[in-house]
């Protein structure tokens, strides 16, 4: 293939297109230039957007199957057989050389965009397996590209250039078990079957774990012997450039995706010698949003999902300010990206920014300019969900019940999650029998889960089974005197939990707050689906007030409601085991914050990641107390130098 400047530019096109609502001028930059790698990469990534907004199941089968089409497009000329005739005949000259740390860099891509779409979409234990072992893959061609790249980069623009990533360690050093992480060099690729599972069985033995990769390939001490022989020096310097910015994207993306997985995954990939680092991951990205190559506005678009999607979430109580501050960041960006500023998913995390700043009524404005401006259904349905979201924190049941009605019949992602959405929507606003309806014909539909389903699959399952115990013991005519009250207060209940777990409640108004708290405290406890669950609510809205002593009291009632202490511990239902949890988290990251309380918080913070398993929301739940376990020890360490 050769190496052309018009390539680059194709690719940039496309991705501008495709960005500024262009859908089907993005396609046909795409069909024009499907046999260019370049061009053919910027299409994978097209796909890979499409499948994380949809998280529909026929996306992300197309986004991998993308990915696997672009491994064997670039693994063809990668070979050893291959690397020894350019070296031996002398082929290989500047430009072919760019051309394959190029192609180096997009394989390494390619790995971590199948590892995210797997983790994001696992169905087993497996899944741990096949993405750990994408995310080695890929360590090892990043490592090995980014040091021929820098090599060129210093070379070109100076032995003295800051460049993002070579300050930091884990570029400069193999992990740290050098049997487990010697894994094929890129000239030895080889491209993996779909449905291939990698064996790990070399990996329990050091000898032969070596002999394995040394024996790998008979004629690879040849293929090195000439490596020195490459002329790096003649290439381009807008090519260094936009190989290092290229590198650097993969790179940052890659931290992100090690740096925020569960514990029990982290453990599988610290096992496999690597490890995240945030701060480098960020580093990079700023470096290739600011350069030429057709990946700065992903670089972007992947800052602003960390700064207004990632970082929040996983913000715990008494982090307002670095919120805050990452806000600002994730607003210049947005005010930076000019030629962006009819995008659709610009203004989506712009809508998104705005709502978690409270303010509501900018964010529904972002939000229905994206969808007038792009026709595509894949963004409409993204923003008709945040819209719905918008509407719930503003607790108008009706408006966020006729949003989640539309999604119910047109998304294909996650329709009991819609229905069960409708159904609580229906119930907080007064509709009771519509509620019951629907949670009966969810009953009746949902089948008791199976160890391959996800996460929320298993969440709609217990929760539609707690509603259905309840409604055997609603009176047959659930509008009648004070039930009336009890059973629409028990659907606000399950709505305000649904806040909660995916860290809505934040960006509540001061007004929206308060009716928060009044449903919590003057309900009983007959109106309560779960035990202590209007404490724990109750609790996170007095610490958004910044109330530490009541939200400290109102989990301190939530764990008494529920019988748990941690001397005994407690037997919880499958249904409600993750409320303890909750409270025993948010305790103890306040406890934190008390100049007393540093051991009592770490108790707590180990009592929820260690007696608790299988509950609702675990997944991203275990990485909040795992970060906050990291700063009790940080806490703990600071408290007894100061005693010293």
């Amino acid at each position: 293939m050769d190496f052309k400047e018009e390539d680059f530019d194709l690719a940039r096109q496309g991705i501008k297109l495709l960005l500024n609502n262009k859908q089907d001028e993005a396609e046909n930059v795409f069909a024009k230039g499907k046999n260019n790698v370049h061009v053919a990469a910027s299409h994978c990534f097209a796909k890979f957007m499409n499948a994380l907004m949809t998280f529909e199941e026929e996306r992300v089968q197309d986004a991998l199957e993308a990915f696997r089409e672009m491994e064997k497009m670039c693994a063809h000329d990668v070979g050893w057989l291959t690397s020894v005739r350019n070296h031996v005949f002398s082929s290989t000259d500047s430009i072919t050389l760019a051309h394959k740390l190029e192609e180096q860099i997009i394989l390494a891509d390619c790995q971590v965009g199948s590892a995210l779409l797997t983790f994001l979409i696992q169905r087993d234990k497996s899944a741990f397996v096949r993405g750990g072992w994408a995310l080695r893959k890929a360590w090892k061609i990043y490592q090995h590209t980014y040091s021929q790249i820098l090599n060129l980069y210093k070379r070109t623009f100076g032995m003295n250039q800051n460049v993002p990533g070579s300050e930091f360690p884990l570029w400069q050093v193999l992990p740290r078990d050098n049997t487990l992480a010697d894994l094929q060099s890129p000239t030895d690729w080889s491209v993996p079957s779909a449905a291939s599972t990698p064996s790990t069985s070399n990996t329990s033995n050091g000898i032969r774990g070596f002999l394995s990769s040394s024996l790998r390939t008979p004629f690879s001490l040849l293929t090195s012997a000439f490596s020195s022989s490459q002329p790096e020096d003649n290439i381009p310097p807008s090519i260094v450039a936009r190989l290092m910015a290229g590198v650097s994207f993969g790179y940052g993306i890659f931290q992100l995706c090690v740096s925020y997985v569960p514990p029990p995954l982290l453990r599988f990939i610290h096992f496999l010698g690597f490890e995240g680092d945030r701060n480098a991951a960020l580093s990079a990205l700023n470096f290739t949003r600011q350069s030429n190559d057709f990946r700065a506005p992903l670089a972007t678009l992947a800052l602003l999902w960390y700064h207004t999607i990632l970082c929040p979430f996983f913000s715990s109580s008494g982090n307002g300010e670095k919120v805050k501050k990452q806000l600002e960041v994730a607003e210049d960006l947005i005010t930076d990206s000019t030629e962006y500023r009819e995008s659709a998913l610009f203004l989506y995390f712009e809508g998104r920014l705005n709502r978690i700043k409270c303010n509501t009524s900018e964010a529904l404005r972002c939000y229905e300019h994206a969808v007038k401006g792009n026709p595509q259904r894949e963004v409409q349905l993204l923003c008709l969900h945040e819209v719905g979201m918008c509407h719930l924190i503003q607790l108008d049941y009706e408006k966020a019940h006729s949003c989640f009605y539309t999604l119910m019949h047109q998304s294909r992602w996650s329709n009991n999650l819609y229905a069960y959405m409708v159904a609580i929507t229906a119930g907080s606003a007064g509709r009771l029998e519509d509620a019951v309806s629907i949670i009966e014909d969810l009953n009746s539909s949902i089948s008791e889960p199976k160890s391959d389903d996800t996460g929320l699959e298993i969440l709609i399952w217990r929760r539609v089974s707690l509603i259905s115990k309840a409604i055997k013991k609603f009176p047959s005519d659930v509008n009648s005197g004070d039930f009336c009250l009890i059973y629409i207060t028990y659907f606000q209940l399950m709505v305000l939990e649904f806040l909660y777990m995916y860290n809505f409640l934040p960006s509540c108004s001061d007004e929206h707050l308060d009716a928060i708290l009044d449903v919590c405290l003057n309900c009983n406890y007959a109106a309560e689906p779960m035990a202590g669950l209007r404490f724990l609510i109750a609790g996170s809205v007095w610490g958004l007030n910044e109330d530490r002593d009541n939200a400290i009291s109102c989990y301190r009632q939530c764990l008494s409601a529920r019988n748990y202490s941690c001397s005994d511990g407690a037997v919880s239902d499958s249904h409600d085991k993750h409320v303890t949890v909750f409270a025993l988290y948010e305790l103890g990251v306040l406890l934190l914050e008390t100049q007393n309380g540093i051991e009592e918080g770490k108790e707590m913070l180990t009592k929820a990641q260690s007696d608790f398993k299988d509950y609702d929301n675990e997944s991203a739940f275990s990485v909040k107390i795992n970060h906050a376990l990291q700063m009790s020890k940080r806490k703990s360490e600071d408290h007894d130098h100061s005693l010293h």
